[in-house]
């Protein structure tokens, strides 16, 4: 007799071939909080970035103008008028006081980010292609404030008495969304030092 040759029974428990509706919902659920995660880190990255981005431009744009203002003399008499703009026809630091701009522009009153190279008595405007965003630069705005003040104990206080030192204020704000928002200054104190006999 021959023996009946060996044929592969089924067990009677099943083994699963593929994934069941559960263990795939709850993968669908894993991936979308994870991925939810990860967008919510993107977008703040993004976020922190810009602010990042915008902080430093003004913070530029107010260590470039206090520059300016403090490289003029302090005047040691009362000073004259405020001459016209552009601030080039400013002679002392008093005649910054309450100069505001927006958008920001340099001594010559040209926009800063187009203005080119100054020959001969004339400028260039920059290549568009080199020029800087002009929808983000109108939105910054510069005031400076100049005030007389008086060295006290150990810290200055303002006067309105005629003194040979000044604080100078350089305040640079970022106008969005209607809402102002200041992203930088700059002070410095000064003083009239006079001519070298």
């Amino acid at each position: 007799m021959r023996p009946f040759p060996r044929r592969h029974c089924r067990s009677s428990t099943p083994h699963p071939s593929g994934v069941t509706a559960i263990e795939s919902l709850l993968a669908i659920a894993i991936l979308s909080i994870a991925g939810g995660a990860l967008l919510s880190s993107l977008a703040t990255a993004v976020r922190t970035s810009r602010e990042i981005a915008l902080t430093t431009v003004a913070r530029g744009l107010a260590d470039q103008l206090i520059a300016e203002v403090v490289a003029s003399p302090v005047p040691s008499d009362p000073a004259s008028a405020t001459p016209a703009a552009p601030r080039a026809n400013f002679l002392v630091v008093d005649h910054f006081h309450l100069w505001t701009e927006s958008p920001p522009q340099d001594r010559f009153g040209r926009v800063l980010g187009t203005e080119g190279i100054a020959a001969s008595g004339s400028s260039s405007v920059r290549h568009v292609a080199l020029q800087a965003d002009s929808a983000l630069l109108t939105r910054f705005r510069r005031t400076v404030t100049v005030e007389k003040v008086a060295p006290g104990d150990g810290t200055w206080i303002i006067t309105a008495s005629d003194t040979l030192f000044r604080r100078v204020v350089v305040e640079v704000v970022l106008e969005e969304d209607d809402r102002t928002r200041k992203l930088a200054d700059a002070s410095r104190i000064v003083c009239h030092v006079a001519p070298a006999l």
